[in-house]
């Protein structure tokens, strides 16, 4: 629960684990350790689904950042493309041709040049929303 006069300005997934409703490995293995009782819950689980409309337009602007070697890369693209579709801010970094950079590579990876590039984007990235949002309340 955040205090009231705070506020989600923006949020950078690193990868991700968003549909846990599909019928593949991921669907059927990770509501259990995710969510525990709340899984059997109809109402809970469509909460829990993004491409749901009364979840992304809740949502801050988002940059996603995934690569060809990540397992759930069809994952990170099909949730940035949920929030285009709604019309919501988003920034996609998809590296591509490095076997290397695997799941969540910007923080398992951290020593790797595009582990750095990537860093250094999101970075931008926030601080370059941090600013935007600190001009429209002034």
């Amino acid at each position: 629960c955040l205090p009231n006069d705070m506020s989600i300005k923006a949020i950078a997934y690193i990868s991700g684990m968003f549909y846990v409703s599909e019928k593949d490995i991921i669907g059927r293995l990770y509501p259990a350790t995710l969510y525990g009782e709340k899984r059997k819950s109809t109402e809970f689980m469509t909460m829990m689904n993004p491409d749901r409309p009364e979840t992304l337009d809740n949502l801050p602007p988002a940059i996603f950042t995934t690569s060809d070697a990540d397992f759930l890369r069809s994952y990170t693209l099909k949730y940035c493309r949920a929030y285009q579709n709604s019309g919501k801010d988003c920034t996609l970094l998809d590296y591509k041709g490095n076997k290397e950079l695997k799941h969540a590579f910007p923080a398992t990876r951290s020593n790797l040049p595009e582990s750095r590039e990537a860093i250094f984007k999101i970075t931008q990235w926030i601080i370059t929303i941090f600013e935007e949002s600190t001009m429209q309340s002034l």
